[in-house]
């Protein structure tokens, strides 16, 4: 559910159901590998996990890493251990589909 002060501001002309607006509505067949990043204390953790789950569904390989205790934009704070270590599993996870290492 979008706030409703930034919710017109997120949407624009589109309705809030639009799969550009909440990916979780969106058809993922045919996309290719996914790594979702969230916090454990998410505001749309639950969101991430149904994107992952569809994906799935959809034989979209997908890898799902939470880190507890984390709240929404919490990899913006890039002196946070948990930000370094997110970001260090991003650059293992996009170089091993580069070399092709991947499973």
């Amino acid at each position: 559910m979008l706030a409703p002060v930034w919710g017109p501001a997120y949407v624009g002309d589109a309705g809030p159901s639009d799969p550009l607006v909440s990916p979780a509505l969106a058809d993922l067949t045919g996309l290719p590998p996914l790594l979702i990043v969230a916090g454990g204390a998410e505001s749309l953790l639950s969101c991430a996990e149904r994107i992952a789950a569809d994906a799935r569904r959809a034989g979209v390989p997908v890898q799902l890493d939470v880190f507890p205790e984390k709240v929404h934009g919490w990899m913006m704070l890039p002196k946070l251990n948990e930000t370094r270590k997110a970001i260090e599993e991003i650059n293992r996870w996009i170089a091993e589909r580069l070399s092709g290492e991947a499973d």
